[in-house]
């Protein structure tokens, strides 16, 4: 069949030598203001044409990469600036199975445990990788999809706390403390309930109460400045999370946190840390609110009420605005100074809220 003779055959040793030199076809098209087709057309059949992927001469390494140091596809695709496709092609076309296909053991899973743990516990990346002979990027490769990694200026810190603090809650004091924590506490943990990083925040003016919390659980961790208003105390402990979880505190603890399983004979030092962190007072209005999750609300509301004849008012934020906790209050003068005189009678000194007591009778 008699094939047309191309206007730019004339063009043809050139544009060889060109593609021989490294340019594509998209590159002379665009130097001879012809599409990339046309010159393909022209030289296909006197030149052998390239792979198309740059990406070619790492394919060992990404092999290397994902089967003995478990990186994923995201992570190497992000590691070479190419897009994840790239990546799982050259893996598939080398015959590695992906892990979304099957669950393959990496050589370093039987330590992951043992690695979260020593995490935890305060040692560095690096530590770490020094024990087990490998590198901290390694570590870093596994632990990483399991916990809360620490910040730039915590990974080489260590400390001891005593984890037991919450185990039994058997005084006032522990029963402050923990509804302290139900207001002012956070938890950090992933699904498969690793990481378990623990902070305890409140405002500046209040440094002596996270003092004194701080040396009850004898934590060897400096307080921290949270912001320009607010200290923190931040660290880590599998056991004294996976105790606050079982007396029902909840990382969303606004909406899913339950009242402590704890004695009634302790129901009032709880409310009344609680109190300290989620309590509000407009002086002037002599209202008071505590903010919460409903099952600790409505437990604090009918508990009041049986105790001291104190009615809680309950408003419903959440059919207004979303991720935001209901309220309960108080809104008689006279109901604020029974409640504030039962709730500070033969407990500890440490709330904040004790000189509310000064509003006039």
């Amino acid at each position: 069949m008699y094939r047309r003779k191309s206007a730019y055959e004339k063009y043809r040793d050139l544009w060889i030598e060109k593609y021989n030199n490294g340019m594509s076809f998209t590159a002379i098209g665009k130097e001879y203001g012809v599409h990339y087709s046309t010159v393909r057309n022209v030289i296909i059949n006197f030149v052998d044409k390239r792979d198309k992927s740059p990406y070619k001469k790492y394919v060992a390494e990404w092999v290397r990469l994902y089967e003995i140091e478990g990186l994923s596809s995201n992570e190497i695709a992000k590691k070479y600036k190419c897009d994840v496709t790239t990546v799982t092609k050259m893996l598939k076309n080398e015959g590695v199975q992906l892990r979304r296909d099957v669950v393959r053991e990496r050589t370093y899973d039987k330590y992951l445990d043992e690695w979260i743990e020593l995490y935890d516990k305060g040692l560095s990346l690096k530590a770490i990788a020094e024990k087990y002979g490998t590198y901290p990027q390694t570590v870093h490769s596994y632990i990483k999809e399991k916990i809360e990694m620490r910040k730039y200026e915590e990974t080489s810190k260590t400390y001891h706390l005593m984890e037991s603090y919450f185990d039994v809650i058997d005084n006032k004091e522990k029963a402050y403390w923990l509804g302290y924590f139900y207001s002012s506490g956070n938890l950090a943990y992933n699904k498969e309930g690793a990481g378990y990083t623990l902070q305890l925040s409140d405002k500046i003016e209040y440094v002596d109460r996270l003092e004194k919390f701080r040396k009850l659980i004898k934590l060897d961790k400096n307080i921290e400045k949270l912001n320009p208003s607010s200290n923190v105390i931040r660290f880590t402990s599998k056991h004294m999370c996976q105790t606050l979880i079982e007396l029902g505190f909840s990382k969303d603890k606004n909406n899913n946190s339950h009242f402590p399983k704890i004695e009634k004979d302790y129901y009032k030092s709880f409310i009344l840390g609680f109190v300290d962190g989620k309590g509000y007072i407009n002086s002037k209005r002599n209202q008071f609110a505590i903010h919460g999750s409903d099952h600790i609300l409505k437990i604090i509301k009918n508990y009041t009420f049986n105790e001291i004849g104190v009615h809680f008012l309950w408003q419903n934020y959440k059919q207004y605005k979303k991720n935001t906790s209901d309220q309960i209050k108080i809104t008689k003068k006279d109901d604020l100074l029974k409640f504030i005189d039962w709730l500070y009678k033969d407990e500890i000194e440490y709330s904040s809220l004790r000189d509310l007591r000064k509003i006039d009778n």
